[in-house]
């Protein structure tokens, strides 16, 4: 995370409300946590604290967030303002980590400490850092809350998927594939009605995958063998296939798309505008 802020500073941050609604959701989830951890601090629930800290670490910042997010960290333009949104996210969550962290592993969050120094206007030691008082519990309203939560259980979901289509040879990894979701009761139909543009993009964001396509319905009831059959208490019964369009791959930011750069047949049209705006000649 520390590396990733090497060419960010405060002046190059991202408004929350100009930010993409993983970014949101992002900043939503760490005020839960700081607000968790001082919960537990005020009892004395120090264990309770750190197990909440290496949860929120392992199951969402590193296995979700910044894994989702490598893409726009690596391949976008630099001052882009998807990757300053990613590099504020990343700022407010190191801080608040190293300032939660503190009492449980004093030197190496000092250590990390001194390292933001060099570059952001910070209390001289973690030790004289405030508590992290933040506001980001209201970034999302409760149905883009709702959303995000069936997001992240239709990624777990359709991940079985895909682990049994690389199984069976169909990809070789997700972002080769294709994934078909269509809904296969009332609950599930309405879920996938309700998505929006923007939460769909979200969706396929998390999932990693070449294109997605969501079905409010299984348009052809016949074709429900050749699909996986899944269902969830919150989400409902749904349809699930993964194909393999056979898509190019994209030899800089090694995505798929149905059709790489006229201009240079080896990398995607996002890319080779990257390259242009940084004046490389191809």
């Amino acid at each position: 995370m520390l590396g990733n802020l090497y060419d960010f500073s405060m002046e190059k941050a991202v408004p929350w409300e100009k930010m993409p609604l993983l970014e949101r959701y992002a900043l939503y989830r760490l005020n839960l946590l700081v607000d968790d951890v001082q919960k537990y601090f005020s009892s004395y629930d120090f264990h309770k604290a750190f197990q909440e800290i290496h949860n929120y670490i392992v199951r969402f910042l590193s296995s979700i967030y910044l894994d989702v997010r490598k893409d726009v960290l690596y391949t976008y333009f630099a001052d882009s303002e998807e990757r300053r949104a990613t590099q504020t996210v990343i700022f407010e969550t190191l801080r608040a980590l190293l300032i939660l962290l503190f009492p449980m592993i004093s030197f190496t969050a000092e250590e990390a400490w001194q390292s933001l120094l060099e570059k952001f206007n910070l209390p001289m030691s973690v030790a004289m850092a405030d508590w992290p008082e933040l506001n980001f519990s209201s970034l999302l309203t409760e149905e883009q809350l709702r959303k995000m939560e069936a997001i992240l259980n239709l990624r777990d979901l359709v991940n079985d998927s895909l682990e049994r289509a690389k199984n069976q040879k169909v990809i070789s990894q997700p972002s080769e594939g294709k994934v078909i979701i269509a809904g296969l009761d009332e609950r599930s139909s309405e879920l996938l009605a309700s998505f929006s543009e923007e939460e769909k993009g979200t969706l396929k964001e998390v999932l990693r995958v070449a294109e997605l396509q969501v079905q409010v319905k299984l348009e052809d009831e016949a074709l429900k063998e050749s699909y996986d059959l899944l269902e969830d208490p919150k989400l409902g019964r749904l349809a699930v296939k993964v194909e393999n369009p056979g898509y190019k791959k994209c030899q800089r930011c090694w995505n798929y798309y149905p059709k790489l750069s006229d201009k240079h047949p080896e990398i995607c049209e996002r890319c080779l505008g990257v390259l242009e705006r940084m004046g490389l000649e191809l």
